[in-house]
């Protein structure tokens, strides 16, 4: 009878252990929640702190590559959450792309908005002009990797003469001399293979295959010549973007769609699970977000004149193909994963993970959407409703199992005289 009740003491308190454990492990839950709830507050509050009056200041804004995804969510941002904007669009494409986004058409035609279609290599304008602008916001003219492959020469001409050409432009004469800021969108891609994972900035450039090297000579020769004329400059290296009104050249939008449609997926490589190739990705509202946010708050000189990685901040490197195989459980769709040859040689040996702590701390980047929910879940319903011409009740029940709220419900109004919110730059619940 002893050694039965000694057994069963011992089980009662190793349970109560047990149950002492898993309380001390709630409230040790509970006082890490609180602090990062603290550590969001202070953020926010310095977020604010350095945008300061900006929200009611004039803010003339030059946003090249208009005609981008990545271009139509900047715009966006700024016509929410900064009244007192105007925006000019330029762009060797119809500016005017930028309205394909639903959530801009009500903006057509706003006083607050101008577009111009000029050549990269042609920016006399901008020598007559370049005191009209305080910020001047700097994206690449040439995104797709199968693109830069295909035609080399233009995307030299594009990326890296269209930058010269630009720059060259900007410094005329007497130069920029206003207060102006330039924000240069760069790519992780510039980093090309990499020893050190996570990647610092600190790290020396190693491009491979067109689209990198060009945008390493577009990012280089614009930072170099603002060096010059004594224009302050923040160079934003971005990692992947993916989100609503995603490019159909994507891999997220067309692996999306096809298991959607219950196609295989196809992806470049011959490689096994874990040896495919790696990427940083952030959702595009969290590029936009921190484009506008970094425009026009406060630089001290501690921020300005810097190199910025913007990804995630994962702890650990995303393979593509465990990608894919994410989405398939997310979606709940099981198609099969193809490997087809590679699209530029260059992709081959990427390897992409960044260091994003430094954005974190001097630029308050907090990325808010995770990567799969971002990919699957944010992935607006009109791929199904433009693209597989679905009927209603099939969209309806989309949003529903995947969680969407309709597209209406979300757009952005039409109303100039906006007080702003800074809820929308930077940092986000």
């Amino acid at each position: 009878m002893r050694k039965i009740w000694g057994e069963m003491s011992a089980i009662t308190t190793a349970s109560a252990e047990k149950e002492d454990r898993r309380a001390g492990t709630d409230e040790l839950k509970e006082v890490e929640e609180e602090r990062k709830l603290d550590r969001e507050e202070q953020r926010f509050k310095e977020r604010d702190r350095r945008l300061g009056k900006a929200l009611e200041e004039n803010q003339q804004v030059l946003l090249l590559g208009g005609a981008s995804h990545i271009a139509s969510h900047i715009l966006k941002k700024f016509l929410l959450s900064v009244p007192n904007s105007h925006i000019t669009l330029v762009d060797f494409k119809d500016p005017n792309i930028a309205f394909l986004n639903p959530e801009l058409r009500d903006y057509k035609g706003s006083s607050r908005i101008s577009t111009i279609q000029a050549s990269p290599y042609d920016w006399d304008w901008l020598a007559e002009h370049q005191s009209d602008y305080n910020i001047i916001i700097a994206g690449s003219y040439v995104h797709d990797a199968r693109y830069c492959h295909n035609n080399p020469i233009d995307s030299i001409q594009r990326n890296a003469l269209g930058a010269m050409n630009f720059m060259t432009a900007l410094t005329k004469g007497s130069g920029w001399t206003s207060d102006g800021r330039l924000v240069i969108l760069s790519s992780d891609k510039v980093y090309g293979p990499q020893e050190k994972m996570p990647t610092p900035e600190t790290a020396p450039l190693n491009p491979v295959g067109v689209r990198a090297t060009t945008r390493a000579a577009q990012e280089l020769l614009m930072t170099g010549l603002a060096k010059s004329a004594g224009i302050h400059y923040i160079v934003l290296r971005c990692g992947t973007s993916y989100g609503e009104y995603t490019p159909r050249e994507k891999a997220a939008y067309t692996w999306c769609r096809n298991l959607l449609m219950g196609e295989a997926i196809h992806m470049y490589g011959s490689f096994a699970k874990n040896d495919s190739p790696t990427r940083d990705w952030i959702h595009v509202d969290d590029i936009a977000a921190l484009t506008a946010f970094t425009s026009i708050a406060e630089w001290s000189t501690s921020i300005r004149d810097e190199i910025y990685n913007v990804g995630e901040g994962a702890s650990q490197p995303h393979y593509i193909w465990n990608i894919a195989e994410a989405m398939k459980t997310v979606l709940r769709r099981g198609t099969p994963t193809i490997t087809d040859a590679w699209r530029e040689p260059g992709e081959k040996m990427l390897r992409v993970w960044m260091d994003s702590r430094k954005a974190q701390e001097k630029l308050l980047l907090q990325p808010s959407i995770e990567l799969i929910y971002g990919i699957a879940r944010r992935l607006p319903v009109w791929i199904a409703h433009y693209d597989l011409l679905w009927s209603e009740r099939q969209i309806i029940d989309l949003k529903a199992s995947l969680g969407i709220r309709d597209v209406a419900q979300v757009r952005v109004p039409k109303d100039e005289g906006h007080s702003g919110s800074s809820a929308h730059l930077g940092v986000q619940a």
